[in-house]
């Protein structure tokens, strides 16, 4: 009887205004930390404070006749938890990965955007091999830590040119496996409303062609979410690190919308999950549908549960092997 993989949640830290939110009142001779006048976080406070999570627990739903729950893997900021600079406390570092913690059956699921960012969008110019961090409210976090630095570098050099807040970018080599069971080069390069519906605003075959549209009037009525499965990750020669196991990445461009395609999954898609998890082949699968609160919104009522909230017109656009 074969044994068991596990399955472990990568998970992703809120924003940093939320795991700032609470600071206890300073006394009138103490300053509140802060570097550069910015709040910090404490970790007793905050460590519940992750992305997704209900995304991830409909995945692991889905995969729980074949794997076994593993556990919740942090991957938090420690720039947001350092002390003030001019303290001679230690500062925070990012954890090293544990000896003998992963087998090769075990899986690693991140339910959040992996932040693939490439610096400006002119290929010509730009190294797309140097991650940059994101700017706004509610970015994601880059934190150097090592299992995340394994993770983001192998998406940047196989599947992602770009994978940012409102534009993810496909690498050119997605499109040239011959087995590819569907293929459309429409949506390579996408453009995103992420504080509406996470609606697409426009979509081409390449960067240019997408950055060279300036019609943003009409914006379609559908949103993409993103199935990512990785049987083998790649770590350099000199990385001397514990083998870290495959990966599958699922999410769409906000919290609203990658709940929805986790719940779209489960429902109808359960099935194509399996299948990728059983092959040997790494897959990038694509599903574009349609969300709607306007039952809701307009008739200012609340829904009851997850199932009722309107998802159609769902289709997979693109289902390649790398």
């Amino acid at each position: 009887m074969s044994v068991k993989g596990k399955m472990y949640w990568l998970s992703q830290a809120a924003p940093e205004l939320e795991l700032t939110r609470r600071r206890p009142k300073p006394k009138k001779e103490e300053k509140s930390p802060t570097i550069k006048n910015k709040p910090l976080a404490y970790l007793h406070d905050s460590i519940h404070m992750l992305r997704d999570g209900c995304a991830a627990q409909i995945l692991m739903t889905i995969l729980k006749d074949r794997l076994e729950y593993g556990g919740i893997l942090f991957n938090f900021p420690p720039y947001v938890y350092d002390p003030p600079r001019n303290s001679s406390k230690k500062k925070y570092k990012t954890p090293e990965i544990p000896k003998k913690l992963f087998q090769p059956q075990d899986l690693l699921i991140m339910s959040t955007r992996p932040p693939v960012l490439s610096k400006g969008f002119d290929k010509r110019d730009v190294d797309l091999c140097r991650p940059i961090q994101e700017e706004g409210k509610r970015t994601l976090h880059i934190t150097g830590a090592i299992l995340e630095k394994i993770i983001l570098t192998n998406l940047r050099k196989r599947v992602f040119d770009n994978c940012g807040r409102d534009t993810i970018v496909l690498n050119d080599r997605v499109f040239k496996n011959p087995h590819s069971k569907l293929i459309d080069l429409d949506y390579s390069a996408i453009t995103f409303e992420v504080y509406h519906n996470a609606v697409c605003v426009i979509k081409g075959p390449d960067l240019y062609s997408v950055i060279k549209s300036s019609d943003t009037s009409e914006k379609e009525d559908f949103t993409i979410g993103y199935i990512i499965y990785l049987p083998k990750i790649q770590t350099e020669s000199t990385q001397k690190v514990p083998q870290v196991p495959r990966l599958l990445c699922m999410f769409g461009l906000n919290g609203t919308s990658t709940l929805l395609f986790a719940n779209l999954l489960y429902r109808k898609y359960s099935k194509h999950i399996i299948d990728i998890l059983e092959s040997d082949s790494a897959r990038i699968l694509m599903i574009r549908f349609e969300t709607s609160f306007d039952k809701y919104e307009k008739g200012k009522i609340l829904p009851f549960s997850l199932d009722d909230l309107e998802i159609k017109n769902d289709k997979i656009v693109n289902d390649l092997f790398l």
